[in-house]
């Protein structure tokens, strides 16, 4: 495996060079489609996404005590069901995208990479089943990517995960205005390093795994810049 700094610095030496304009993308044509996929750069659909509490795990209930602190009980649910509208509309809009996207509704074709995922194959399909049972309206949307035959990809280092998780968890815990002050500190301290440290990860991970011509999705938390790691022939796509 290639040592994570040299990678980036490779990748950062690589975003110099001109890129390639692709042919024009044809009709809806699939064997058209199929042929103009093998001619252009690897393409990754680029979603910054809102999380539920839910996606947290054991720190939820913390973390919806605190939301009801912090914005009053009424201003917590109606957080709550801005979120829930989000992944209404993001899910209807996204589920035409791919099938656009996929020539022949292929959904073999699709890698998905997550936010907070360090495994793959049946290990990261529990999860998803745990956290989807939970109430994640994102890892409802990834069970149902799966069930239709997309693959979901080891995205993220565990220890790195490990690391933030505790950062979070200290400070959703945190009791009183010293207590919370410490938390808050710590997290400050460094929170952007490791941010920055997942992100290139997962941009490492994404260029290891998304083949020529294949489809990926990445569910990515807004405040990530995973975008500004990936190589130069990764076109990236929105939804907008």
């Amino acid at each position: 495996m290639i040592p994570l700094r040299a990678w980036y610095d490779r990748q950062a030496g690589a975003r110099k060079r001109p890129r390639l304009e692709a042919e024009p993308r044809p009709s809806n044509d699939h064997a058209l489609l199929r042929a103009w996929r093998q001619q252009v750069a690897r393409r990754l659909i680029y979603i910054r996404m809102i999380h539920a509490p839910s996606d947290f795990g054991s720190v939820a209930e913390t973390l919806d005590t605190v939301g009801g602190e912090v914005l009053s009980v009424a201003g917590w649910r109606k957080h709550q069901e801005s979120v829930a509208a989000f992944w209404d509309r993001l899910q209807a809009e996204l589920m035409l995208r791919l099938e656009k996207e996929l020539p022949g509704a292929d959904w073999g074709e699709l890698r998905i990479y997550q936010d907070g995922m360090p495994v793959a194959g049946e290990d990261a399909s529990r999860i998803v089943d745990e956290v989807a049972d939970a109430g994640s309206p994102n890892y409802r949307l990834l069970r149902e990517l799966l069930a239709r035959g997309a693959r979901i990809e080891r995205t993220e280092d565990a220890g790195l995960l490990r690391e933030e998780y505790e950062l979070v968890r200290k400070l959703a815990a945190a009791r009183g205005p010293v207590e919370t002050a410490q938390a808050a500190q710590a997290y400050r301290q460094r929170g952007d390093a490791l941010l920055r440290a997942r992100d290139i990860f997962i941009a490492r991970r994404i260029d290891e795994t998304l083949k020529e011509g294949e489809l990926g999705l990445l569910f990515i938390g807004a405040l990530h810049r995973v975008a500004e790691y990936l190589p130069p022939d990764i076109e990236v796509l929105s939804l907008s």
